[in-house]
């Protein structure tokens, strides 16, 4: 008896479970329904929870959808998710043109992240936006006018030219990259190396390279001085790589920070942990709407000797990646002498699919 009221008892618990399973799926149907009435009145916040909803499932044809309708009605929010889903190709399609038309919308309603990727988009070279380092100050102002903490007006008058203005913005952190910078541009380069080691040192190297491209392209008359810096950083890569790793592991699986699993990957791929960097990709691959270049993937594949494979991710990264044929090139090379410094017994593959690579870039940019 007392087994039977159990299977009975366990059947019910179910049962239970199975109506509740339904009555919430009914009500979120419901509640779906009664929004899209709300957005199709001109409500834009239910328009732009649409966009969240249906971008949370993956259905990115109608988060657009629902997102254009909110920025059309005026909420900001539905503005810059609307915009960011074309700048990485979130569904597909990528167009950074259309990411900058929205995230202008975004900001002319004050929606500081929009304000702020912009100053940054037009301060640096960024593929598919046309670099206008005016702009970059008229929105830099705009962060700050908006939030004072997130501010980076220095950096746009940096990026400007306007050397004296970015120096007294930077003087209230002495300690930064960025004073370090303005320390290189000045001649104290030995102030400016002693920054970058400390920074080494304590957060290791793989980002500090970012920023000096485009450098170069403001301050021409100091091109010797940046290029003596960033082979300087090339040279300490590996000397301070543990603290990458250490770093971005920390973001990728403790803090679930997804887009740091990307360069994870790399550090982990040059400490030889090779299972690690495949699962940060792997995690990349699940939890991000659209994943960063497959590069790594193809580095993983040639060097547990599957050659075909790794070409094969090493193409469709090069025809996802928003790059010129020169930056593309310089990956290469930069990636393959790092990979030989570390992998020694694998340079002549690493030649030979270097040059493959390099062959390849060059005849489809043609």
């Amino acid at each position: 008896m007392k087994k039977a009221l159990k299977i009975i008892s366990s059947g019910i618990a179910i049962l239970i479970m199975i109506v509740a399973a339904v009555l919430f799926y009914f009500k979120e149907e419901l509640r779906d329904k009664t929004r899209e009435r709300l957005c199709d009145k001109g409500n834009a916040v239910e328009c732009f929870n649409l966009g969240l909803i249906n971008q949370n499932k993956k259905d990115f044809k109608k988060a657009k959808m629902f997102y254009k309708m909110g920025c059309d009605g005026g909420e900001a929010n539905a503005c810059y998710n609307y915009g960011h889903l074309f700048m990485d190709g979130i569904g597909d399609v990528r167009d950074r043109k259309i990411t900058e038309e929205y995230y202008i919308k975004a900001c002319d309603l004050d929606q500081i992240s929009a304000c702020n990727y912009l100053s940054i988009f037009y301060r640096i070279k960024t593929p598919g936006i046309k670099r206008d380092s005016k702009k970059g100050i008229i929105y830099a102002k705009r962060v700050c006018e908006l939030d004072e903490k997130f501010c980076n007006l220095g950096e746009a008058y940096f990026m400007d030219g306007q050397f004296e203005k970015a120096e007294t913005y930077f003087s209230k952190y002495p300690e930064s990259i960025s004073m370090a910078q303005v320390k290189l541009i000045k001649g104290e380069k030995e102030e400016a190396y002693r920054i970058y080691k400390k920074w080494m040192a304590e957060d290791g190297s793989l980002s500090l390279k970012r920023d000096l491209d485009d450098l170069e392209e403001v301050y021409p008359k100091n091109r010797s001085d940046i290029e003596e810096l960033k082979n300087f950083i090339d040279d300490s890569l590996l000397k301070y790589l543990d603290k990458d790793y250490e770093k971005y592991h920390m973001l990728c699986f403790e803090k679930k920070f997804y887009s740091w699993c990307y360069p994870f990957s790399w550090a982990a791929i040059l400490t030889k942990k090779l299972d690690l960097a495949e699962k940060a990709l792997i995690i990349i691959k699940k939890e991000l709407p659209a994943p960063p270049s497959e590069f790594n993937y193809g580095h993983i594949l040639l060097l547990k000797g599957d050659k075909d494979e790794a070409l094969a991710k090493y193409i469709l990264s090069f025809k996802k990646v928003v790059k010129t044929k020169d930056e593309k090139i310089k990956t290469i090379k930069e990636d393959f002498k790092l990979l030989s410094e570390v992998y020694p017994e694998k340079i002549e593959e690493f030649k030979e699919m270097e040059e493959t690579l390099i062959e390849f870039v060059e005849s489809s940019e043609n």
